[in-house]
């Protein structure tokens, strides 16, 4: 009945997988396409980008609203990941470029979620006079295990269904498919997960109705019911 987290439930999971999915093969695609050796270095930069970024992202929900900042994020997610499919061997400058800002979008990821999750709480407190954040937060964190496990796995068999060669040396084939999975894929996935977050009908106004709501029924009071719950 609480549609706002069965919508939420589905961007999670399919927003993990794609993210997941790319990082994986992250280290092969860099070596074998782009040409970048110290993977691990970009690495360290993209995640201090995206903590410092965390501020930005929460000062943009509150302007903008928590699903149109996520909207945005993963949009500048899929067409980060879109773009590396047309890098080239020698264009390391400009792989780092894209993947610092995915790393921007990191924060936006990682926080937006689960305060979204903390509103449709609400909602269900609405609909139910129960409090059962716990319940909702342990299905959200089994949603985002299932997207890594799948993401994690699912890449690499397919790499080697395609003849890939970790240590090196792969064909042209081969290296066509890792374009594909390490940039197409993932992409189509998190723009999925973009388009389906346009639907999330929990706004902020809807948001300070609720919590207005709950706080006369706690308080005894019969208020009317907000619209788009009856």
């Amino acid at each position: 009945a609480n549609q706002p987290f069965s919508l939420l439930v589905v961007v999670v999971l399919l927003a993990t997988i794609g993210e997941v999915f790319r990082q994986t093969i992250t280290v092969f695609f860099a070596r074998d396409i782009v040409g970048v050796k110290n993977i691990g270095i970009v690495y360290a930069v993209y995640f201090a980008v995206g903590l410092c970024a965390v501020p930005l992202w929460g000062w943009l929900s509150k302007a903008i609203g928590k699903h149109r900042a996520l909207i945005l994020a993963l949009g500048i997610v899929a067409a980060t990941n879109f773009a590396m499919g047309f890098l080239q061997q020698g264009q390391g400058h400009l792989f780092i470029a894209l993947f610092v800002l995915k790393g921007i979008c990191y924060g936006a990821i990682g926080i937006l979620p689960n305060a979204m999750v903390a509103d449709t709480v609400d909602l269900d407190t609405a609909q139910t006079q129960d409090r059962q954040q716990g319940v909702y937060f342990a299905a959200i964190a089994m949603v985002q295990k299932l997207g890594f496990a799948l993401g994690g796995g699912l890449p690499l068999i397919l790499l080697d269904a395609v003849g890939f060669k970790a240590a090196g040396g792969s064909e042209a084939e081969a290296l066509f498919w890792m374009r594909i999975f390490y940039a197409v894929v993932p992409g189509v996935l998190v723009a999925i997960a973009a388009m389906l977050l346009t639907r999330y009908s929990l706004t902020a106004e809807r948001q300070e109705e609720l919590r207005h709501y709950i706080a006369q029924k706690e308080a005894g009071l019969t208020p009317d019911m907000p619209s788009y719950l009856q």
